[in-house]
């Protein structure tokens, strides 16, 4: 229970001296960093050659875009770290960086799971009531 204490000083989180990472991290980092950006890469190769519905190609387009940019700017972040720049290597910056793509991956699923569906629900719905009207200009 003593390795949790730490998370809670912040010296642990705003310190300017970069403090490495655990030696297994050190390595799995970079490479799941380098892998999110290779996925991403292939997954708009992928909608490319696909012939896909709409709102399907946007949903895989902005998770594609969302995993790309997660492991651009986490090879950055990294980068920073193993250079120990002051401020930039701050462990602060990466629980903004797990935020900031936590939420985008919320957006997106918010968006596609349950926002679409309400407007296409809606639409149908505003279709089979115009069906019955008048069309302008025509008898």
């Amino acid at each position: 229970m003593k390795w949790i204490l730490p998370l809670f000083k912040p010296s642990f989180w705003f310190n300017l001296q970069t403090v490495p990472f655990m030696p297994w991290l050190e390595r799995f980092l970079p490479f799941f960093l380098v892998v999110l950006f290779l996925v991403a890469s292939a997954v708009f190769v992928y909608i490319r050659r696909g012939k896909w519905p709409k709102e399907t190609r946007r949903f895989i387009r902005r998770v594609g875009t969302c995993i790309g940019w997660a492991g651009a700017s986490g090879l950055v972040l990294y980068f920073f770290h193993w250079q120990a720049v002051p401020y930039l290597s701050m462990r602060i910056l990466w629980l903004f960086w797990i935020g900031g793509f936590g939420y985008w991956g919320y957006d997106i699923w918010h968006d596609h799971f349950r926002v679409t569906p309400a407007q296409k629900a809606k639409e149908q719905e505003r279709a089979a009531y115009e069906k019955w009207l008048p069309k302008p200009g025509g008898r």
